[in-house]
């Protein structure tokens, strides 16, 4: 819960009215009850036994035939959407829309930390010198890397390694930080994070037994977060060489502390021998924040990012996006200053560079604020790109998700082909690599169970047990939507029914879906 709280980065003000108003509650719902019961006696309101009846009726036909009317006009998935959003949800009603059932076995996990203990690793045609930097920032949507908001971010992208559809491979950050770091399906985070004695992310093993030593940047809240510190980098950290962590700074502060240091190891001379520095950037997670002096050129907007309100008017939106594009403009600065280190001393050509974000973020394109609660493009799309040594610029007429980022990076380094049974995710650059990006939704601290299959056209979305994610014995198949985000329609004349799509469309792509077994393949 602490964790949890703190991820959301709420106001101390808005935390206090939050906890004023929960012990408030009681008090305030037994004076509602002393007031009604007072009232009705000094001033009693007859109603009639029938009148009452018709009106119980008339309530809930009227809901029941509004909530039929909409279910007509969308798919299941966007259904369920609304259905969340209702103050009154009648569960006697279907889903709406077509929805195929076929039975499955989600395949048990293996520890990859385990077994990347084990495996060897040859690395004598590597260069005995060489950097290698990853940069991982919070909540960066793949549309918004444009010039007027990250032009540092844009170039980098444009000029060097980048691929056609980037995704991340789950909404939230735990979910994604572990896809990135394990190379592994979010389906298996719980799994991997209850085991005891944790040796940390299998790609970070290989890198250090390939010689690496890694260097961290990072705030101290990155390494308590869910249990991160020991799931990422092992009991006590054993795989970090260095950590720099921020002392008690804001979150643009410790992000500015982080950048200041590693562009001073930078200035001074990077030691000889291979090197991997890893550097968070917090800045861009809500409450979106960059320093008060630093340039603001999207304004209006927001103060302070307010949880306590449930109705956001248009206005309010425009003001809230705003600040998070002020907060892209100041993550995208501090880049810059990484890139322009690297520049001035040399190191640059000789480096690899890797740029990869957790998740994206919405403002209501699909009824959504923030991230976290769907599977459309806004939460979904994310920028993934490399600079190779002496790299060309090229983008790939690939499908990435972040579980691809780490094998693509060790492909850069030919280290990949060793490392692939400890890796559930796929470099880019490997020729027999499914060419489909696989989503999850968020679930808070539980199993992803809600997931979305994109294949370059379309997003097929799919389902598993609620309850018990791994021990699901089938999966629902709950609608499709096109690559524009645009539900594809399965009821009327001229429509091909959904399981005749399936077979059509992601035959293949769910046979490559490795943490699953069709018992009767599609």
């Amino acid at each position: 819960i602490r964790d949890l709280i703190i991820a959301t980065q709420i106001s101390k003000f808005n935390l206090l009215l939050l906890a004023v108003f929960l012990l408030l509650l009681p008090a305030i719902l037994w004076w509602i009850a002393r007031g009604t019961m007072y009232l009705s006696k000094r001033r009693p309101f007859y109603l009639p036994s029938g009148v009452l009846l018709a009106m119980t009726i008339l309530s809930f036909s009227t809901t029941a035939a509004c909530q039929w009317i909409v279910q007509r006009q969308g798919d299941t998935y966007h259904w369920g959407l609304y259905a969340k959003a209702l103050p009154v949800y009648l569960p006697i009603l279907e889903t709406g829309g077509q929805t195929v059932t076929m039975a499955v076995r989600v395949r048990p996990y293996e520890r990859l930390d385990q077994k990347a203990a084990d495996l060897p690793i040859a690395a004598g045609h590597l260069p005995q010198d060489l950097p290698v930097f990853v940069v991982i920032s919070e909540t960066v949507r793949q549309d918004f890397v444009i010039p007027e908001l990250m032009p540092n971010l844009h170039a980098f992208q444009n000029n060097n390694i980048s691929f056609r559809h980037s995704f991340c491979s789950g909404n939230s950050t735990h979910y994604s930080w572990f896809s990135i770091l394990y190379g592994a399906h979010p389906i298996y985070w719980n799994a991997q994070r209850s085991g005891e004695d944790q040796l940390g992310s299998p790609a970070l093993q290989v890198l250090k037994k390939a010689g690496f030593k890694i260097h961290l940047y990072s705030k101290p809240h990155h390494l308590r977060y869910l249990g991160f510190g020991e799931l990422i980098f092992g009991k006590d950290h054993r795989l970090v060489d260095e950590a720099v962590i921020a002392p008690a700074l804001s979150t643009c502060g410790a992000d500015q502390y982080s950048v200041d240091k590693l562009k001073e190891r930078i200035r001074q001379g990077l030691p000889p021998g291979r090197h991997l520095y890893l550097l968070f950037l917090d800045s861009t997670h809500h409450n979106y924040t960059f320093p008060e002096d630093f340039p603001t050129p999207f304004r209006p907007f927001v103060d302070d990012f307010s949880y306590l309100k449930l109705d956001y008017s248009a206005d309010d939106v425009d003001k809230i996006r705003n600040r998070y594009k002020n907060a892209l403009h100041y993550v995208d600065s501090l880049f810059g200053q990484v890139l322009q280190a690297l520049n001035e001393t040399g190191v640059y050509p000789k480096s690899l560079i890797g740029f990869v974000a957790d998740h994206g973020e919405e403002f209501m394109e699909y009824g959504a604020l923030i991230h976290g609660s769907n599977l459309f493009d806004p939460q979904m799309r994310v920028p993934i790109c490399f600079k190779k040594p002496g790299g060309r610029r090229r983008q790939m007429d690939r499908i990435v998700a972040g579980i691809d980022f780490f094998p693509t990076l060790l492909d850069f380094l030919d280290l990949y082909g060793q490392s692939k049974p400890v890796l559930q995710g796929t470099s880019a650059l490997d020729p027999d690599r499914p060419n489909s990006a696989l989503l999850a939704n968020n679930h808070a601290a539980e199993d992803p169970y809600d997931f979305a299959l994109f294949n370059g056209n379309y997003k097929l979305r799919f389902r598993l047990d609620e309850n018990d994610a791994r021990q699901s014995s089938k999966v629902t198949f709950t609608g499709a939507c096109d690559r524009r985000d645009q539900p594809v329609s399965f009821a009327g004349k001229g429509t091909e029914p959904l399981a005749l799509f399936i077979h059509r469309h992601f035959s293949k792509e769910l046979r490559d879906i490795s943490f699953l077994t069709f018992r009767d393949p599609p």
